[in-house]
């Protein structure tokens, strides 16, 4: 029998997942999975996330109890990676390492939409935050997504940055006393708030770090008023980001699906809800609303579709 493997990986901010799936007689089936680490490049550097890539996929060939070689069609997802030129360079090692004989890259919010529908809205909002999207005519366009220094509003690091800098605020008397003080030192078995310097700053990686700390401002949500100020700002960019998507490619407000992934909009039903306030105050209400677990899924359809086309 003549067997073919396709691989889906997402490679994003906070874990990497892998699907290894095996195609006989048209017919494809799920045959492996795995995870590892972080695999955004923007976060660990390319060498590493190329190293967390290729030891992720070799353990779902060693948990399919298969023999690794080379795919005959992959489909990377990959976050921080949604621009042609670092498109090309995971393509190329791709092809220099033998992971697959046609690969595909996409951006994580490409892989999200194709879970569940070929034309809609993807919005991402876990470590960072980014929304993507593509219409009936094939038109794409994209909102968000530069990056923790200077963007990613309405994400989990962002929000708890907030977080911080209202606690920071509220210690030298600039700003309201807040419960968040209290309730980010009990969180972090922290004696003062001098100590939370070094947490911060000696961390290896701060940004992972303070973006742990956003559940500690929903668990606030419903009795401080700062944090929700915070929440409900991180809302109102959440849908920005939609409404420019929508704005930029001519969705209008009854067409399209919206794909929503991202521990902090999947976690927090309250950032869902005022999500859905925010889109319908702005006339962008979607039609369906579909939370997705797994956007992994997405690759391994995307790796499929591949191999579908290149056959007819």
């Amino acid at each position: 029998m003549d067997k073919k493997f396709l691989i889906g990986i997402d490679a994003g901010g906070s874990n990497t997942r892998v699907l290894l799936g095996e195609v006989a007689q048209d017919q494809m089936r799920i045959v492996g999975s795995s995870a590892g680490p972080a695999g955004n490049p923007r976060s660990v550097g390319f060498d590493s996330a190329f190293e967390i890539i290729r030891h992720t996929v070799a353990q779902a060939f060693r948990n399919a109890g298969s023999t690794q070689v080379p795919a005959s069609h992959a489909c990377l997802s990959v976050a921080g990676a949604g621009r042609l030129e670092e498109q090309q360079r995971i393509f190329d090692w791709c092809r220099e390492t033998g992971l697959a004989q046609s690969p595909v890259i996409v951006g994580d919010a490409e892989c999200l939409l194709a879970t569940v529908a070929q034309y809609g809205v993807a919005l991402i909002a876990g470590t960072g935050s980014m929304a993507w999207g593509r219409n009936a005519a094939g038109n794409v366009a994209r909102a968000g997504g530069q990056g923790y220094l200077f963007d990613d509003e309405g994400s989990g690091y962002w929000l708890a940055a907030q977080t911080l800098r209202r606690v920071c605020m509220a210690i030298d008397a600039r700003a309201a006393p807040t419960s968040l003080l209290s309730a980010v030192l009990d969180h972090l078995n922290l004696a003062s708030p001098d100590q939370l310097i070094g947490w911060c700053y000696e961390s290896s990686d701060p940004r992972r770090q303070i973006a742990s700390l956003a559940p500690v401002l929903f668990q606030q949500y419903p009795h401080d008023a700062a944090a929700q100020e915070i929440v409900h700002a991180g809302a109102q960019s959440l849908a920005q980001l939609v409404a420019a998507v929508t704005r930029q490619i001519e969705f209008s407000a009854d067409q399209f699906t919206l794909a929503c992934a991202g521990s902090v909009l999947l976690r927090q039903p309250v950032y869902q809800a005022l999500l859905a306030k925010e889109l319908d105050h702005m006339g962008v209400a979607p039609t369906s609303v579909c939370p997705i677990e797994e956007p992994v899924r997405g690759a391994l359809e995307l790796a499929w579709t591949a191999m579908r086309d290149a056959a007819n």
